[in-house]
């Protein structure tokens, strides 16, 4: 998480400056690095910007907070808005630019053609979809959410072809 780097980054960067022989060339390199985090946050909060718009953008990070805990459980959870197809992917409580329409993750050009987080959103249901593309299985599990009255979905995904098991029904 660029937080977590940033924090980090600063507390090595304040050690450096307190020691009377500070390695100058070190504290340089480390305040270059700082300077380039810094810099991908801003990039990626002006994204942010414009794929929400400021005044989603807090509400966007309350809901981020609330589904932080389940995230180890997914290999990839993405905000998409299913109009524009347009994604924000979540990576350790960071929402990430994504610089591709919500289908090219399946390597598709065009819209997919059970697209669940349309579904989603026309149904206002959580909806899951298992796919299997000849080598692995995925379960991806799409949640309507409303940010100030616009309809997204929380797209979560999860491969399960070494942990799926189906069995028969017992009545």
């Amino acid at each position: 998480m660029n937080k977590e780097k940033m924090e980090q980054l600063r507390e090595v960067i304040n050690r450096m400056i307190s020691l009377d022989d500070c390695d100058q060339s070190k504290l340089l390199k480390k305040s270059q690095e700082m300077d380039k985090l810094i810099l991908q946050a801003i990039k990626e909060s002006d994204y942010i910007r414009d794929f929400l718009g400021d005044k989603l953008k807090s509400e966007l990070d309350a809901i981020i907070d609330k589904i932080q805990p389940i995230q180890k459980i997914y290999d990839s959870m993405r905000i998409v808005d299913p109009i524009r197809k347009t994604v924000v992917e979540i990576r350790e409580g960071t929402v990430c630019k994504e610089k591709s329409e919500c289908y090219m993750l399946w390597k598709s050009q065009k819209i997919c053609e059970n697209c669940i987080a349309i579904r989603a959103c026309n149904e206002n249901d959580t909806i899951i979809k298992i796919e299997y593309d000849s080598e692995k299985v995925y379960m991806m599990t799409a949640i309507p959410i409303s940010i100030q009255d616009r309809k997204f979905v929380l797209e979560l995904f999860k491969d399960v072809t070494n942990s799926l098991y189906v069995d028969k029904f017992l009545a």
